[in-house]
């Protein structure tokens, strides 16, 4: 690298060299999930003579989500470890191309990559069935609007997950886990409370929902208001929470290195 390159704060080269090495590194552990997939189907056509995910087209995605969050909350691990966060923090890289090459890879270039071995390995199966006699299936594509409405949640919770990477020592995936609970707990929680306020009559509090109106103790809620609670629901959820996991990510890597740099 230029001298100019290793002395900025941020540059495209290093990153990408970063996020290469990455991909390398991940690249053994993407093998063998793959490996499962592929023993998974073919046990299914063994015994069934059908490929298990072509008849339940949803496994795919499923199977490429849960994965990617798997990854992503296991992101910063070597950060955190005795041994290798010496390597980490030597790595000739700024915090803020180290957390980007985190969030490009699990993010935006896995889903990408997993589903199109996704939907190459699901053509291959449907060939190889439909060849043998059997139906087939379904040959699995990402190009939906359901699957598109999946890509933008995992993008959400992968932003958490890194986040709770970073912040979390031991256990990350589990305790990362734990707090988006308590999140949606305490959105549900306070949009109740505020319902509670507006549309109190008396005893205990209820939600019912009957023929697309919501009510509350038998008191249906203007459409306006029903309106609002969504919207402040989505917002929670969809703004919020991502805008944050981005920022407090970022700050907990940028303070980890600046903390160990220091000592």
């Amino acid at each position: 690298m230029k001298a100019t390159t290793l002395d900025s704060k941020f540059s495209l080269q290093r990153g990408g060299q970063l996020l290469s090495n990455r991909v390398i590194e991940d690249a053994t552990v993407l093998g063998m999930g793959l490996g499962v997939v592929v023993a998974l189907n073919l046990l299914g056509y063994i015994f069934a003579k059908s490929f298990w995910f072509n008849h339940a087209p949803a496994t795919w995605s499923m199977a490429i989500l849960l994965s990617g969050l798997i990854l992503c909350g296991q992101a910063f691990k070597a950060m955190h470890d005795g041994r290798s966060g010496t390597d980490w923090l030597l790595l000739p890289a700024s915090p803020l191309e180290k957390y980007l090459a985190a969030l490009v890879e699990y993010v935006v270039l896995f889903p990408l990559a997993a589903s199109a071995v996704a939907t190459g390995l699901s053509a291959l199966f449907y060939l190889v069935e439909t060849a043998t006699g059997g139906r087939g299936g379904v040959i699995w594509t990402p190009w939906s609007l359901q699957s598109l409405k999946a890509w933008g949640s995992y993008a959400v919770f992968g932003l958490a997950f890194l986040a709770g990477s970073a912040h979390f020592r031991k256990a990350a995936l589990l305790k990362s886990l734990a707090v988006l609970v308590l999140y949606g707990l305490g959105i549900a929680i306070a949009l109740s409370l505020g319902a509670w306020l507006l549309f109190k009559t008396g005893g205990m509090a209820s939600f019912n929902v009957q023929g697309g109106m919501l009510s509350f103790n038998g008191q249906d809620i203007p459409e306006s208001a029903q309106t609002a609670l969504l919207w402040i629901g989505r917002l929670a959820c969809a703004v919020i929470l991502p805008a944050f996991s981005l920022g407090y990510g970022y700050l907990r890597v940028f303070e980890k290195e600046a903390r160990d740099a220091v000592q």
